[in-house]
C-alpha cells in the first residue's frame, strides 16, 4: 500500500493592484509556506513585538515631530495593521500547512471585523451619529460607561468586574494599573486596597500602586514617568562610568 502522491499545486500569476488588503493576506496565506504554517498562537509574539515598535514610534514623533519620525509612525500603524489581518486571514482559512494550496479563500473575516468595530464605535457615540448639539465631556463619559454597562448586562456579566476582566492581566503591571485606576475613577468608584499587607512583596506592591494613585490624582502617566526616570538613570550610570573610566 503506497500513499497517495499530494494534487499538483497549479496557480497563475495576480496583479496585486486590484486586491484588497485582506485578499493580499488571503493569497499571502495560500501561497507563502512561512504564512501557511502559522496559527493564532505563533502569530501572537509579532503582535505584541509590533505593538511595542509601534509606542516607541509613537513616542519618538511626540518628541521629534518631524517629516522622518512621522513615516516611521506610519510605518509602525502598517506592520500593526498586518498582524490583524494576518489574524483575520488565519480564520478564513484556519488549518496551517507547509506546503501551500495556491488557492486563496474569500477573506471574509477582515469584512466582519471592521462591521463589528463599526457598530461598536456607532453603539458608543451617540453624540457624534444621534445628537443635534455638542455635548461635554462628562455627558459623553457618562454615556459611555452606561453603554458599556448595557452591554455587560446584555452579555450576562456583572458590571464591575467585567470593567476590570476586559483590561488583560497580560499588560505591563505599571500600565494595568494605570488602567484600573482609571478605570474605577469613571465608575465612580474609589480603588480599595486589601487590608494586612504583610509580606515584603505585598508591601512594595502596595505601595507601587499608592504611587500610581498618586500619578493619577496629578494627571501624570507613571508609565511615561518611570520610562524618563529610567532612560535619565542609564545616561547618568553611562556618563559616571566613562568619567571614572578616565
Amino acid at each position: 500500500m503506497t500513499d497517495e502522491a499530494p494534487e499538483p499545486v497549479c496557480w497563475d500569476p495576480v496583479d496585486p493592484a486590484g486586491l484588497t488588503l485582506a485578499e493580499v493576506l488571503s493569497l499571502l496565506r495560500a501561497r507563502c509556506p512561512w504564512a501557511a504554517a502559522h496559527t493564532h498562537e505563533s502569530l501572537a509574539p509579532f503582535l505584541l513585538e509590533e505593538t511595542y515598535e509601534l509606542l516607541e514610534a509613537i513616542q519618538q514623533h511626540s518628541e521629534a515631530q518631524d517629516a522622518q519620525s512621522l513615516a516611521e509612525l506610519k510605518k509602525e500603524l502598517g506592520d500593526v495593521l498586518y498582524q490583524v489581518l494576518f489574524h483575520a486571514a488565519v480564520i478564513d482559512a484556519p488549518q496551517p500547512h507547509t506546503r501551500p494550496t495556491g488557492q486563496a479563500a474569500p477573506p471574509t473575516s477582515f469584512a466582519e471585523v471592521e462591521q463589528l468595530l463599526k457598530d461598536k464605535i456607532v453603539r458608543r457615540h451617540r453624540h457624534v451619529f444621534d445628537s443635534t448639539a455638542p455635548w461635554t465631556l462628562e455627558e459623553v463619559e457618562d454615556m459611555y460607561e452606561r453603554t458599556k454597562a448595557r452591554e455587560r448586562k446584555a452579555e450576562g456579566r456583572q458590571a464591575a468586574k467585567s470593567s476590570f476582566d476586559s483590561l488583560p492581566r497580560t499588560m505591563p503591571a505599571l500600565a494595568r494599573a494605570a488602567a484600573v485606576i482609571d478605570r474605577a475613577q469613571r465608575m465612580g468608584r474609589q480603588l480599595q486596597n486589601p487590608p494586612g499587607a504583610s509580606a515584603e512583596e505585598q508591601r512594595i506592591g502596595h505601595e507601587l500602586l499608592a504611587l500610581v494613585q498618586e500619578a493619577h490624582s496629578r494627571g501624570v502617566d507613571p508609565e511615561k514617568a518611570l520610562r524618563a526616570a529610567t532612560e535619565a538613570a542609564e545616561k547618568a550610570t553611562l556618563g559616571r562610568s566613562a568619567h571614572e573610566r578616565g
